[in-house]
């Protein structure tokens, strides 16, 4: 009683912040680059073929899509360990409930079948996430492979413009997509 009221609050659509036409979130952040990566740029160099072009700019979407596929499955093992917590809260709540609910055999009977249930469960979120872990290991060795042969790329034959190698068909392209070197010299300086 007798303070002010507060002004009338604009409607909602007035109140989100406008980002670009029809948008509704803000832009996303770029990822951060692999800490091997040089700085790359879009540019294409003189009399590359578009097929060549093309190539390597699936060469380009498939190394970023690996690297979006790790960040997803971490973010998925962070909230699987998260759930996993809770679900162990849950039913140890749910235990503590039934011990004062039930009579002396009753509860016997039920915590034993929980406890069956709960390591049956157990088990299979093991195996489950054991293979995940296993996946994740296979695509983390993978990009380490692939970045020790940037760097030995770098190191042996470094691309004349600057630029970064991407696997790309049988070897190996530059950013600006005029230098390749096959996988066949590329084994040559290895084992030279």
């Amino acid at each position: 009683r007798g303070q002010p009221r507060p002004p009338p609050r604009p409607p909602p659509a007035l109140q989100r912040p406008f980002w670009g036409e029809g948008a509704l979130a803000p832009p996303l952040e770029p990822t951060q680059p692999l800490p091997t990566q040089a700085p790359e740029s879009d540019c294409r160099d003189e009399g590359v073929a578009d097929e060549v072009w093309a190539e390597l700019q699936r060469a380009k979407a498939a190394q970023s899509r690996l690297v979006q596929e790790m960040e997803r499955h971490r973010l998925a093992e962070e909230r699987h360990r998260r759930e996993e917590l809770e679900r162990q809260r849950q039913l140890e709540a749910e235990l503590d409930r039934l011990r004062r609910e039930l009579q002396e055999q009753e509860r016997l009977e039920a915590e034993r079948r929980l406890r069956l249930a709960h390591e049956a469960e157990t088990e299979r979120r093991r195996k489950e996430f054991a293979e995940q872990r296993r996946q994740q290991e296979r695509r983390q060795e993978e990009l380490r492979r692939q970045q020790a042969v940037q760097e030995k790329l770098r190191q042996i034959l470094p691309c004349p413009a600057g630029f970064q190698w991407y696997r790309s068909g049988g070897g190996w392209r530059c950013g600006g997509g005029s230098h390749f070197v096959s996988d066949a010299q590329l084994a040559a300086h290895f084992t030279s």
